[in-house]
């Protein structure tokens, strides 16, 4: 079913290893029993899903609001948009990254953290419900609007961004203009899709 295709494998692996059917570690798996032919997923995009679904709640929602930031996500944003316990978050996100779901960049006092494949991220935030994704997205929007270094500048974008997925075109707008203005002759271009 993977059609060779390394990533779709290796989900599989993890799938079936995580559903009871391999016992041992990363490369030294062995059959405990063999699977149904219809329990084996056919796309990769099922395979991640099915893994997202069985975990336990708090490490849903973590995972779900990190694929809504984006590939690559600050672990004090999450605790910031996250109505959970700083310490459940950090606790849910080593499991995460246990898991292979996430990775850590760099060092621990960075919390840096980043999807281990783009299609994880993905899945992850078509999982949700829109109402759900929408309020995430207004939350960030908010909150990086009051703390990034130079929000009106360079991120007016991310943004804008944010605030186009929330639903809130007005607030979008405004972002879009200042990401516009601040691109101005730097990347006219890029200002000029910014003023579309």
């Amino acid at each position: 079913r993977a059609g060779g295709n390394p990533f779709f494998i290796e989900e599989q692996i993890r799938a079936l290893a995580e559903s009871g059917y391999l016992s041992g570690d990363p490369g030294h798996y062995h059959l405990v029993s063999a699977p149904q032919k219809e329990v084996i997923p056919s796309t990769v995009q099922a395979v991640i899903g099915a893994r997202i679904d069985k975990r336990p709640e708090p490490e849903r929602t973590v995972l779900q609001a990190a694929a809504v930031i984006g590939r690559e996500f600050m672990v004090d944003l999450l605790e910031r948009i996250v109505e959970m316990p700083a310490q459940a978050i950090r606790q849910a996100l080593q499991r995460l990254a246990a898991a292979e779901l996430v990775y850590e960049q760099g060092p621990a006092a960075t919390g840096a953290y980043a999807f281990k494949h783009p299609l994880t991220q993905e899945v992850a935030y078509r999982t949700q419900l829109a109402d759900k994704r929408r309020t995430v997205h207004a939350r960030i929007a908010a909150d990086l609007e009051k703390t990034l270094p130079d929000a009106a500048g360079a991120h007016a974008g991310f943004v804008a961004y944010h605030w186009e997925e929330a639903g809130n075109a007005a607030q979008a707008a405004q972002w879009n203009v200042k990401a516009a203005m601040w691109h101005g002759t730097r990347d006219p271009a890029q200002a000029f899709d910014s003023w579309k």
